[in-house]
């Protein structure tokens, strides 16, 4: 039986010819279509996805790949000879929404044969268990709620999982494209906005505001001595209370806001130093292993103990699934194990360790997050695909570049490595001891716990210090019905200050934990929201040396303004709800799409109303032309000036072409001088601060331009550099050109002219106040910007103009 296997990657499609050598594997290369790039890319009264062909990658992991149309070309060339078709994509609700855009673009006959196989993992065992066996796996019952949502019945395709995607990609769009917008006219250097990426800036925004305001609070309790031994008493019997009002009175524990109540409640409630032992308890508490890495957990720990960047550790898992073969799918949900992978690792490591120690409990009761969606738990967590692959072992290969290419990619394999092997030991076992102790009728407690069973502590690098539980008092000694006597009863020993700590600031890594936490965020688009964030200068650090997340100025700004104007749709709660939602839909609730997608455009209408910006994305108006250097087509786009051509491959590609009849010429102010360098009208400018400049008007051809003065900013009247040729007299707020007055303008210096050649990029650029010139740049017609120091730069393609070329 021939068969043709439709799979995502060349990863895949390799294990596919090794598994299968007398079938055909395709890789489609991710999704085959996407939510329209012009327009606002949805029904507006469904709320329903429109969808378009994506066009050939030039960049990122599937550039060598054909269009995707000659991609389900080939698929239905090769499928009219096969006698089943597999649609292997990911177990997720993005590999299902592949599948179900491949398989309605297979052609009738083909789709007869298709089948959806959804696979976990991509081990022999796993291929062998679900190929060979025809009988498809249940699919979620499809019973209407999408007009546009096609019936897969008999293919296994999980459409509902296939609406929550969709739920998703739309909610974004909703949000995304008016905050963005936004942002980008109401703060200079803004570039986006989103209902994800912006929550990182928010949480930091909070976290500093509570580092802030966060007032320390000095607390006191008692410490006994009692047979040289230190017994922390922790609890009472509430016959007495703290006599402070600033305290709870229903707090348990003895701590007070004053020395003297502290000192008042000895004195007075505790009759002597004599304390009696009432009772004792030991239990027995297990401390399970750290569970199998998800991607979001992998992310932060990498950060934490590398101190690598969540892009850096993305690329690192992507060469070691899909080059190397050495770990399971990277990103995953997920933190349960595959079964055959539970079996094999146990009967391996039963050679190599202590089998008493190996796990006991049931995998499937262990290894499950029942926090998370079962609609994500398509993948299994992130492991080695053998514990047989030691770190020892193929690091061997590092220097002869047939494995590792890196030391960070080592390393990270090992963090893997470790965490896996770990969740197959047993839990450790402490006892603790809880003690009663009375004086007076008070009673009091002290507890103490130390390991009697190392368990799977014994085999971390850190096992000799696991060892050491920390102690909180040393109670072995006390016996019941004893009396024992408390020995600095009567000095300040016994009185112990406490000072409340501040919360910590986010790093990279506890960021990371507190979104897995709320489950915000997914984990393909994890790494790259930071790595988005860095790239519009919001934050900074996280990674090497500086491990402390902080916000840039543009970063807070640009978050403040959310949280100030938003806070209905950019916030930790929204975000939550919303993810929940994305897993009720994928479970059936067909009924939550459109009524929360109605709610959320609503109050985002309402919220974005009052700041006077469009809710939508202006309809683009194509032109029958194509671009002369990509090829896409060419939109009518609105500019300062007039109509013109862009290309819609924009930003990548930045062509465009003027309107015959469409550019209106540029007003200007006459200022009532000539340039001196070509002798045509120089006009008044106006920069967005309010600084006013003169420039030639045979810009681009003559790029002469002197700065306006108030008279007083330089403490002179005059300027030393050429004024230009005057030809009558003209007044400037009510003076004439030459006299003096405190309204006088001039031709100021073009102070801070310098070649930018000689400097760093930063050194030039990196400022706040480039505004609008009123040109247009010589190279690609784009807007043209202008500093503090005259200095023009396109907002387009880069081209600088420092008044020196």
């Amino acid at each position: 039986m021939k068969a043709l296997f439709i799979v995502e990657g060349k990863f895949e499609r390799q294990h596919c010819q090794e598994y299968y050598p007398g079938s055909v594997a395709i890789a489609c290369g991710g999704h085959i279509k996407q939510m329209p790039t012009e327009g606002v890319g949805y029904d507006g009264e469904s709320f329903e996805p429109e969808f378009e062909w994506i066009p050939k990658a030039t960049s990122g992991p599937f550039k060598e790949y054909p269009s995707k149309k000659q991609i389900i070309s080939r698929i239905n060339d090769e499928g009219a000879g096969a006698s089943v078709i597999y649609i292997c994509t990911d177990d997720d609700r993005e590999g299902e929404a592949i599948a179900y855009h491949v398989y309605n673009e297979l052609n009738t006959a083909n789709q007869k044969k298709a089948i959806r196989k959804a696979l976990k993992d991509w081990t022999k065992e796993e291929c062998k268990k679900r190929f060979n066996n025809q009988i498809d796996p249940v699919e979620t019952p499809y019973k209407g709620g999408f007009s546009k949502l096609k019936n897969c019945d008999g293919v296994g395709i999980g459409t509902y999982k296939v609406g929550s995607q969709w739920f998703r990609s739309v909610l974004d769009r909703i949000i995304g494209y008016p905050l963005s917008n936004y942002v980008q006219r109401k703060i200079q250097g803004a570039k986006s906005a989103g209902r994800v990426q912006s929550i990182p800036l928010i949480m930091l925004i909070m976290r500093n505001e509570a580092i802030a305001d966060f007032i320390p609070r000095t607390t006191y309790g008692i410490e006994f001595i009692i047979e040289t031994n230190k017994c922390v008493l922790t609890k009472i019997n509430q016959k007495y209370k703290p006599r402070s009002e600033e305290l709870d009175e229903a707090k348990e524990y003895i701590a007070w806001n004053k020395m003297k109540d502290a000192q008042g409640y000895k004195g007075a409630w505790i009759k002597d130093n004599k304390f009696k032992v009432i009772d004792i308890k030991v239990s027995e508490t297990k401390s399970n292993p750290e569970l199998p890495y998800s991607n979001l957990k992998l992310l932060a720990d990498a950060n934490k103990k590398l101190h690598l960047a969540t892009d850096q550790v993305k690329d690192i898992l992507d060469m070691l699934y899909r080059e190397l073969t050495l770990i399971t799918y990277p990103r995953t949900d997920s933190v349960r194990l595959d079964d055959v992978f539970i079996k094999e690792s146990l009967e391996y490591l039963k050679q190599h360790y202590e089998k008493g120690d190996l796990c006991i409990c049931e995998p499937k009761d262990y290894f499950f997050n029942k926090k998370k969606s079962k609609g994500q738990d398509g993948h299994a967590a992130i492991s080695p695909v053998k514990l047989s692959n030691e770190p020892e072992k193929v690091g061997k290969l590092i220097h002869d570049g047939k494995t590792f290419t890196s030391e960070e990619a080592y390393s990270v394999y090992c963090l893997i490595y470790e965490r896996t092997m770990l969740a197959l030991f047993n839990p450790a076992i402490s006892a603790s001891t809880k003690v009663t102790l009375e004086n007076d009728g008070s009673l009091f407690e002290t507890t103490n716990s130390v390991v009697k069973y190392m368990g799977w502590k014994k085999y971390t690098h850190d096992g000799e210090k696991n060892a050491k539980t920390k102690k909180i008092s040393n109670i072995d000694f006390l016996e019941k019905g004893k009396i024992y006597t408390a020995e600095n009863f009567g000095d300040e020993t016994c009185f112990v200050e406490h000072i409340t700590t501040p919360p910590k600031p986010y790093t990279q890594a506890s960021i990371l934990d507190d979104m897995e936490e709320k489950m915000i965020g997914r984990p393909s688009t994890t790494a790259t929201i930071f790595k988005l964030l860095k790239d519009r200068k919001y934050i900074t650090g996280g990674e090497g040396g500086e491990k402390l997340l902080h916000l840039t100025e543009l970063g807070e700004r640009v978050g403040r303004e959310l949280m100030q104007n938003f806070s209905g749709v950019i916030n930790l709660e929204y975000s939550i709800k919303m993810e929940q939602t994305i897993n009720n839909i994928a479970d059936g609730q067909v009924g939550l799409y459109k009524t929360n997608l109605e709610e959320t455009k609503k109050m985002l209408t309402g919220e974005i109303g009052k700041q006077g910006v469009s809710l939508e994305r202006q309809e683009t108006e194509l032109s029958n032309k194509k671009c002369p250097k990509c090829g896409k087509p060419l939109a009518v786009r609105q500019g300062k000036y007039g109509k013109f051509l862009g290309c819609t491959g924009f930003p990548k590609c930045k062509y465009l072409e003027n309107i015959p009849g469409e550019q209106k010429p540029k007003e200007f102010v006459d200022s009532g001088y000539d340039c001196p360098d070509c002798g045509k009208p120089l006009a008044i400018r106006k920069a967005k601060n309010g600084s006013e400049f003169l420039a030639c008007t045979g810009y681009p051809q003559c790029k002469y331009m002197k700065w306006l003065d108030d008279g007083k900013k330089n403490g002179s009247q005059t300027s030393n550099h050429k004024k230009g040729k005057k030809r009558t007299k003209h007044t400037f707020n009510g003076t004439k050109a030459g006299d003096s007055g405190t309204n006088q303008r001039f031709l100021g210096n073009n102070y801070g002219k310098r070649d930018h050649s000689e400097h760093e990029p930063d050194q030039v650029f990196d400022k706040n106040d480039w505004s609008d010139s009123g040109y247009d740049c010589p190279k690609c017609k784009g807007k043209l910007l202008i500093n503090g120091s005259g200095i023009f730069k396109c907002e387009n393609c880069g081209y600088v103009y420092d008044g020196k070329q």
